[in-house]
C-alpha cells in the first residue's frame, strides 16, 4: 500500500510535468484541455489515497510513521499542481510571436505595441526574436518599425483576448 501511494504522486507529478511541457511547447488548447481533465482524475485519486493513508494512520499504531510519510509525499503535489496551474494561465494570456525578418535589409526601432507595449532593438536580414506579450483586455497586436529610416506598420492580429493565447510566427518585413 505505501510503494502504490509513492507510485501515485511519482505518477501524478510525471504524468502533468509531460501535459504542462506540451502545452508550453505546442501551445495547443488541446493540451490545456487534457490538462485540467487530468488534475480532476489525478486529484480525486490523490485524495483517496490520502484519505487511505490518513485513516490507516490513526489505525496502526507500529506503520504510522510510514502512512503519514506517504500522506506528505502525495501532499507535496498539491502546490505543484497549483504552479503549474497558474503557468498554463499565464501561456493561455501570453501570445508568443516569434518575429522573423524576411527582408534583405536590417530593420530597426521594432515596436509591438496593442495589448502590451514590446520593443526590439533590431533584427538583421533572416534574424528572429521571440516576443511574449500579456493580453489583459481585447486587443490587436500591431508592429512599427524602420527599414532604411523608413517607418512601416504591419498587423500582427486583428483581434485576440484573454486565454487566446498561442505560438505564432509573424514574418516582418514582407510587405
Amino acid at each position: 500500500l505505501i510503494s502504490a501511494g509513492k507510485t501515485t504522486a511519482l505518477i501524478s507529478f510525471i504524468g502533468g510535468t509531460i501535459i504542462l511541457l506540451l502545452f508550453y511547447f505546442t501551445g495547443s488548447i488541446n493540451f490545456g484541455f487534457w490538462g485540467l481533465r487530468y488534475i480532476i482524475i489525478a486529484g480525486i485519486i490523490n485524495l483517496i489515497m490520502l484519505g487511505v493513508f490518513v485513516y490507516k494512520a490513526w489505525k496502526s499504531k507500529v506503520n504510522r510513521n510510514l502512512f503519514l510519510k506517504a500522506s506528505g509525499l502525495i501532499l507535496l503535489n498539491i502546490p505543484l499542481a497549483l504552479f503549474y496551474f497558474w503557468f498554463a494561465s499565464v501561456l493561455q494570456d501570453t501570445m508568443r510571436i516569434t518575429l522573423i525578418n524576411t527582408s534583405k535589409e536590417q530593420l530597426t526601432d521594432i515596436k509591438l505595441y496593442g495589448c502590451e507595449e514590446r520593443n526590439v532593438q533590431r533584427l538583421l536580414a533572416g534574424q528572429s526574436e521571440t516576443v511574449w506579450i500579456n493580453i489583459p483586455i481585447d486587443c490587436a497586436i500591431e508592429v512599427v518599425y524602420k527599414v532604411n529610416g523608413i517607418k512601416k506598420t504591419e498587423v500582427i492580429t486583428a483581434y485576440t483576448s484573454k486565454s487566446m493565447g498561442k505560438i505564432m510566427t509573424f514574418r516582418i518585413g514582407t510587405n
